[in-house]
């Protein structure tokens, strides 16, 4: 188990349960608004003194203020995590977040010991009687009368602290009284308190009592040096707010999606970032784990078996009890994609392209209905994609599908893929299953996928059909039985050779033909190479060997290729 991984442990009190809801609402803070923040404490007075405890206490007052305030007219993170966590009814996650909603930044006197982990204390702006929830000041020998500002979060008749503790004296106590409502029972302006305490907080030391701390805070035990994944994770956590990573890093990365590995280590480093307060690292691991889970979703959509025993594989870790809550909630969000917009226009055409299929390839087709099928094709996905914006068209997610041959040799019909989906503005590719079967891929927009998966289907049926006579025919009985194989792929080459040039006399006639036509092909081919590029696929190009055919057998197959005649679509009362 990696080292990373190892430092994840399941929460035992209120306060460990809080710093697990804290840091799901922080993957919801922008890294240039904890930019803001820092910047904003820093520079309110005199220069900061840069010692660890100073950088320990601006990095939890950054969080407080990240999480509990936000700028005019927008949500705060906690409130944004309410929006999009439901935790069951009654349950701790209900009532942290709850309880999150209603925190407020308290000035309390502690008033005894806790013997029970509770701390007893007095509000001093309310004179109300608290109990206080905080393992470092439970842990101080003697609390009693020292006074101190933290967030507090009402849990179960409890008042839980949230982040960093402040010990307070008169001269802060001065600074914030003015700042106090007129009834003296809460803040005129909750942020400007806020930020008064922590800036003098940070000059002038009253943040740092030694006995808070249980030793020197834990580092982060991943560098840059430690490999290909955490040099990634490091140089993502320093970029600019909206900014994309070089396309060759994050070529890289998708690269990494292929090790199960990889994937954990990212995870697991990105939880113990966050429970270390590295948020910056925390964002940039997972950007990565992001990446990669993308990477794999595009992967196994389009039926890539490697990808789907990946994820699943990963499921299975992640749901092993002693991996934390927080590290499958973040796998989950980050796997979780919102559905694609529905699309009235390409639901028609993939119900035309069905009423097609239930004229060809589900009653049978000639010849001719095959070609003419395939002009049917063309209009229809012209038609649409011209209907589209470019930014429509670019918004739209690719799709890939696949088609199980049942063989583990090649035949004739697999020349033709290629053509196909050239016809159709597509991407292929031939892969082979753990079985050793041949499988081709089609890639591309939705409503070409649709149409190239139509379009192999009923030329598929007419070779089959055609083969079927040609083995009926003087010519198939006169070879000896040694040779009816080779004359049988002969017959089927011809036909697919003749079929091949004919599609690709209709793609230049429709492309030339079409009024933006020239246009929607290379924007529809930019579309699919970018997504492309996401799936971080590694193709070989192999030189195709050139089969022996029986020269008869395949002149009688490119006769039968011949006899396609292209129409214009397919008469008959059911013409869609």
């Amino acid at each position: 188990m990696p080292p990373s991984r190892a430092k994840l442990s399941r929460p035992t009190s209120w306060q460990d349960k809080l710093v697990i809801l804290a840091e799901q609402a922080m993957g919801l803070v922008v890294p240039v608004r904890l930019a803001e923040i820092t910047r904003r404490l820093a520079s309110g007075g005199e220069p900061l003194t840069e010692t660890e405890d100073t950088i320990s206490a601006l990095q939890s007052f950054t969080i407080d203020l990240a999480l509990f305030t936000a700028p005019p007219g927008r949500s705060g993170a906690v409130e944004r995590l309410a929006k999009q966590h439901r935790p069951r009814p009654g349950g701790d996650d209900a009532k942290l977040l709850a309880g999150l909603l209603k925190a407020r930044l308290a000035l309390f006197e502690v008033t005894g010991r806790s013997e029970t982990g509770v701390i007893p204390a007095q509000d001093m702006m309310s004179g109300q009687p608290l109990r206080i929830e905080d393992d470092a000041i439970a842990a101080l020998p003697a609390p009693a009368g020292l006074r101190f500002a933290a967030r507090l979060v009402p849990v179960d008749g409890l008042l839980v602290v949230a982040g960093a503790s402040v010990p307070l004296d008169d001269e802060i106590l001065n600074l914030l009284r003015p700042l106090q409502g007129r009834d003296g029972r809460g803040w005129s302006n909750p942020l400007r308190a806020a930020e008064t305490l922590y800036r003098h907080a940070l000059r002038h030391g009253s943040h740092a009592i030694p006995a808070f701390d249980e030793g020197e805070p834990e580092a982060f035990p991943h560098r840059p040096g430690d490999g290909p994944l955490h040099n990634l994770a490091h140089a993502w956590s320093t970029l600019p707010e909206g900014a994309s990573p070089p396309p060759d890093q994050e070529r890289r990365a998708r690269a990494m999606s292929v090790n199960g590995d990889h994937l954990l280590d990212a995870l697991s480093a990105t939880t113990l970032a966050r429970s270390l307060h590295r948020f910056d690292l925390a964002a940039g691991y997972e950007r990565l784990v992001a990446l990669m889970l993308d990477t794999l979703q595009r992967r196994a959509a389009i039926g890539q078996r490697g990808s789907i025993r990946l994820l699943e594989w990963a499921e299975a870790e992640l749901a092993d009890n002693s991996v934390p809550p927080e590290a499958r909630a973040l796998f989950q969000r980050l796997k979780s994609r919102a559905a694609p917009a529905e699309d009235a226009g390409l639901d028609r055409l993939r119900a035309r392209i069905r009423g097609l299929r239930a004229k060809t390839t589900d009653q049978g087709c000639t010849e001719e209905e095959a070609l003419a099928a395939a002009e049917k094709v063309a209009d229809l996905l012209d038609r649409y994609g011209l209907s589209l914006s470019e930014l429509e068209l670019r918004h739209q997610p690719c799709e890939g599908f696949g088609i199980d041959t049942g063989r583990k040799r090649t035949a004739p019909l697999d020349d033709l893929v290629p053509t196909i989906a050239e016809f159709c503005d597509c991407r292929s590719w031939l892969e082979t299953t753990p079985d050793k079967l041949i499988r081709h891929v089609f890639f591309g927009l939705p409503a070409d996928t649709a149409g190239a998966r139509y379009l192999y289907d009923v030329i598929a049926a007419a070779v089959a059909g055609q083969t079927a006579l040609f083995k009926t025919r003087d010519l198939y009985a006169e070879h000896h039985s040694s040779q009816r194989a080779s004359a049988t792929r002969s017959f089927q080459a011809g036909m697919v050779h003749s079929i091949a040039l004919k599609l690709h006399d209709l793609k230049r006639q429709r492309t030339a033909g079409l009024s933006g036509g020239r246009d929607l092909v290379p924007l529809k081919r930019s579309v699919v190479d970018e997504e492309m590029e996401k799936l971080g696929m590694a193709f070989k190009s192999k030189a195709a060997r050139a089969p022996l055919v029986l020269r008869d057998a395949y002149g009688a197959g490119r006769e039968a290729g011949d006899e396609f005649e292209l129409h214009h679509g397919i008469e008959g009362p059911n013409q869609p």
